[in-house]
């Protein structure tokens, strides 16, 4: 029989403060604030995100150690002084269900000891194994205990332990009030030979105990990418990351009332689309409140979502409209001796234009318009609506007034009222921001793949961030790669590509098609759009079985280019001569010397026509459009999701949660679906390297491009 108050160590299965004792790089799994106190041992151990402390209360500080996670927890190093030495740590999650730990131990007195761990998931998500080892090195290895660990219930765990040097069995018992846990071990043939474990912790335990109906703040402030920057603290904020949590807000039924807190972001127009419509969803079911100290027309737009709305009493709202402007630079280069040879098939394709322009042309000027056409419909109109303020009106506050103060914003009915965040804290008598829960995911549920494709794409490597640029690039091998590994991963049943891209280089962008039209043989591949998904952008969505986008999405732009730019005059000006030695008559065709001589530039325009109408009969396969119809749609031409819906170019009106119920629909899953994000984060070490070598072409003059510069952010 066994006496259930349970606990043993392993350095595979220790979360937080407990980590510091078996393996101090596990700390940073929980990333929490947590405080222990060990009966037998007298001791306390406390953790902070990834550092942690251990006392004695009789011998005084015992421990010292921290932690880096890398990966999103999927591999951690940690190292930390003990009373007696030094010990080292590291953990490995390669899958899931599979959890792998290893302390080193260097004591003072020479000898090295260490403790090996294998934990894993047989069949279902409550159920751990627990293998340990021990090794003395160059004397000793065996195994320590193998322990199982069972949850019947939430926050309830039953343990059943066999100790291989003991050779005897005992059991355990955990148990979870919210942020309170206690835990042991013991056998009942001897009842000294116990411990129990008391713990409290910053954030709750999962518990069968439900916390009474709770009311919070929620913030949305700073930068969102769609996949996460990787931090050596915590990891970073995504889109994704931000739309799971509302969605989770939105399910829960242990929230009643919510602050929503906007402050300054980097969400594109489309995206604060996807985010205003679940804040809606929420207000459909539980008490909100937006609050903002930037009461930009994005911002404003967002919080209508919210049962009411309310600002500062000092500042002021700008409500001054919508502009696109765009810089033309040819009077420059004219000046400067820097002569712009591009060639290009679409006559809205004007990526080009402000080398070769002085104002914008008339069908770039049309493309725009029509674009901005939707902003107003979707956004300018969506306050006025909500508001229930006549949209005539309305546009007469922003023609006369445009920028508003608070209390005008008030009695115009933009606001609801105007007070500061502590007095709306007080009157609300919310005050706790959202605290992120770490919740268990049946590892057998059937697996829906989520690729994002971010940035610029270009031949190589993908590179989270180009220095100074400030910009992404999504390499072609790096999506190749992926690809293939998701084809072959038999967990996943269905894909999603999740596309933020104006394009990139012709090349890059046909080998990631090819690669996912031979994944969408095994698999089905659902499309969603971010805020922009352009020409080669657009070319890779062409694959999906189904293609989703925001309605203020930025699409289309079917085309191509290709030039250079002729430096000779800025050479002369600067006294600068080069000089070649060549074989072939046109070795030199891209050189920045000359311009192109018109036997160059029939070829080059032949091989545009060429890549033209294999891009728009890629289309038109993949589509199911006529070629000549894809032709008459495309010449470059941006369009807005909402436009490009009803002309065929995209399938449906919606974001990324919206895809996702659709592939369950297609896969016929009725309940829920394990998600899995790519490129998973890379480590520190990694981002550092590729940033400084990132092993890729750059915007090469003799490349084509399928590429549409055009952003458009509204404030």
């Amino acid at each position: 029989m066994f006496f259930l108050i349970g606990f043993y160590l392993s350095p595979s299965n220790v979360q937080g403060s407990l980590s510091i004792i078996e393996n101090p790089s596990c700390i940073g799994i929980k990333k929490s604030v947590e405080l222990s106190f060990l009966q037998k041992e007298k001791s306390i151990l406390f953790s902070f995100y990834n550092w942690g402390l251990g006392i004695n209360y009789k011998k005084g500080i015992k421990i010292l150690t921290s932690s880096i996670f890398l990966s999103n927890y999927f591999f951690g190093f940690g190292m930390g002084k003990i009373e007696d030495g030094t010990i080292f740590g590291t953990y490995i999650r390669p899958y899931e269900y599979l959890r792998f730990g290893m302390n080193l131990k260097l004591l003072d007195d020479g000898s090295i000891l260490s403790d090996i761990g294998l934990s894993f998931y047989p069949f279902i998500s409550n159920l751990l194994i627990t293998i340990s080892s021990y090794v003395k090195w160059n004397t000793e290895f065996g195994f320590s205990f193998i322990e199982s660990y069972f949850e019947p219930l939430e926050g309830i765990g039953l343990k059943g332990i066999y100790d291989f040097r003991e050779k005897k069995f005992s059991g355990g018992l955990t148990l979870s009030l919210n942020r309170l846990r206690f835990s042991g071990y013991g056998n009942v043939k001897d009842l000294n030979d116990n411990n129990i474990i008391y713990q409290a912790s910053f954030f709750p335990y999962p518990s069968f105990i439900k916390e009474s109906k709770r009311s919070i703040i929620y913030e949305i402030s700073g930068d969102y990418p769609e996949l996460s920057e990787i931090s050596l603290l915590k990891e970073g904020k995504s889109f994704i990351k931000l739309l799971f949590e509302l969605k989770e807000i939105r399910d829960s039924k242990d929230i009643k009332k919510i602050i929503f807190l906007i402050k300054r972001n980097s969400l594109g127009i489309a995206q604060a689309e996807e985010i205003r419509r679940i804040i809606e969803e929420i207000s459909g079911t539980k008490e909100t409140y937006g609050f903002t100290d930037y009461p930009s027309i994005k911002n404003l737009y967002l919080l209508t979502g919210c049962d009411s709305i309310i600002i500062p009493p000092s500042g002021e709202i700008n409500l001054s409209g919508i502009v696109v402007e765009k810089t033309y630079i040819k009077g420059l280069l004219e000046k400067i001796g820097v002569e712009p040879q591009f060639l290009k098939i679409g006559k809205y394709k004007s990526a080009v234009e402000v080398f070769t322009m002085d104002s914008m042309s008339k069908f770039d000027r049309e493309q725009i318009e029509a674009y901005v056409n939707t902003i107003i419909d979707v956004v300018i109109k969506g306050i006025a609506d909500a508001r229930k303020i006549d949209f005539g009106n309305f546009q007469k506050i922003v023609d006369t007034l445009g920028y508003l103060t608070p209390k005008e914003a008030e009695n115009l009915n933009i606001v609801d009222t105007v007070m500061f965040l502590e007095d709306l804290k007080e009157r609300t008598k919310i005050k706790k921001f959202y605290e992120e829960k770490k919740k268990k995911v049946p590892i057998f549920l059937p697996k829906i793949a989520i690729l994002i494709i971010e940035g610029d794409i270009m031949q190589g490597k993908s590179v989270p961030k180009v220095p100074i640029m400030n910009e992404k690039i999504v390499g072609d091998e790096t999506i190749v790669k992926i690809v293939e590994k998701i084809k072959n991963d038999k967990r996943i049943k269905g894909v999603i590509i999740r596309i933020n891209s104006p394009g990139g280089d012709a090349f890059a962008s046909l080998r990631i098609w090819n690669s996912l039209n031979s994944l969408k043989e095994k698999k089905p591949v659902l499309i969603s759009f971010g805020d922009i998904s352009a020409s080669g952008g657009y070319l890779i969505s062409s694959i999906g079985s189904k293609i989703l986008s925001d309605k203020t999405t930025l699409t289309g732009s079917i085309g191509i280019f290709m030039g250079k730019f002729s430096m000779g005059g800025l050479y002369k000006k600067l006294g600068i001569k080069k000089d070649y030695v060549k074989w072939g008559e046109h070795a030199d065709v891209f050189s920045d010397t000359r311009r192109f001589d018109e036997y160059e530039l029939k070829r080059i325009e032949k091989i545009l026509r060429e890549n033209y109408e294999d891009f728009t009969s890629r289309v038109s396969k993949s589509r199911g459009i006529p070629v000549d119809s894809v032709e008459k749609l495309g010449e470059g031409r941006v369009w807005s999701g909402r436009d490009a819906k009803n002309i065929g170019l995209v399938d449906a009106n919606g974001g990324l949660l919206d895809a996702i119920e659709e592939m369950k629909r297609i896969l016929n899953i009725k309940g829920k679906v394990g998600i899995l994000i790519y490129p998973q984060n890379i480590g520190i070490i990694d981002i550092i390297e590729k940033s400084l070598n990132p092993e890729l072409r750059s915007f090469d003059e003799n490349n084509l491009y399928y590429y549409e510069p055009l952003k458009i952010y509204v404030k």
